[in-house]
């Protein structure tokens, strides 16, 4: 069976009140205790529901893991999605994104990443393609985007600089070094974010920038955008 062939839940499944219930309490505990350690019996005393009702929803725990690890890569493609809307702006659309992986991972730990790539091989894949392609999606359509506006310049490839966003985001969230060292890791993603907008800024979107964002570079006014 093929990454492609895993039967993972649309949103309107999961949005039947005891099955989310149950995904979001599973996840929680995930979370909190790891994916290896906990079983069917740990989640079933959890909930205070019997294995009988839990086995309904879910055929065996491969099964929970995989309609959790989607349930909660859909809460944050929303979340995602929602930032799009809410800004008109370009850049203030990658402040807010940025932002909001930093909230991210302070609630998943790259550790969880590595329990599920070692025990649940085929739900690791499947995220890490579904999260490389919603990633690419939503950094191209913020060029393009800030492009139209003019404060992102036209010289670049709008794939090539998706992928730059996506590489220095994935390096940064899953450097186990990182784990136990929250505030470089958030310091690293916002130095990250700034060498980006360095690179695709026109001389109004870096100005923008430097009025409306927390940038840590020690002195803003000596980046110039790039020629």
């Amino acid at each position: 069976m093929g990454i492609s062939d895993l039967s993972l839940p649309t949103m309107s499944q999961l949005n039947q009140d005891h099955h989310q219930s149950i995904l979001q309490r599973a996840s929680s505990l995930f979370k909190r205790c790891g994916i290896k350690a906990v079983t069917m019996d740990d989640v079933s005393k959890d909930l205070s529901i019997s294995k009988k009702t839990l086995y309904q929803y879910f055929k065996n725990k491969g099964d929970l893991v995989q309609q959790s690890v989607a349930y909660v890569f859909l809460q944050r493609h929303n979340e995602a999605l929602a930032i799009q809307a809410k800004h008109d702006n370009a850049v203030d659309e990658l402040i807010a994104l940025n932002e909001n992986i930093i909230q991210t991972l302070e609630k998943h730990t790259p550790m969880m990443l590595f329990a599920l790539e070692k025990y649940h091989n085929k739900t690791y894949q499947w995220l890490d393609q579904k999260r490389k392609s919603v990633t690419l999606e939503i950094y191209s359509s913020n060029l393009k985007r800030g492009i139209d506006q003019g404060l992102y310049h036209g010289q670049v490839t709008m794939r090539d600089v998706s992928y730059l966003r996506y590489s220095q985001i994935t390096v940064l969230m899953e450097d186990d070094d990182l784990t136990n060292d929250i505030p470089l890791r958030n310091t690293l993603l916002s130095s990250s974010l700034d060498l980006y907008i360095r690179a695709i800024a026109t001389p109004q979107g870096l100005s923008y920038y430097r009025e409306h964002s927390q940038s840590i570079i020690a002195n803003p006014e000596t980046i110039k955008p790039l020629s």
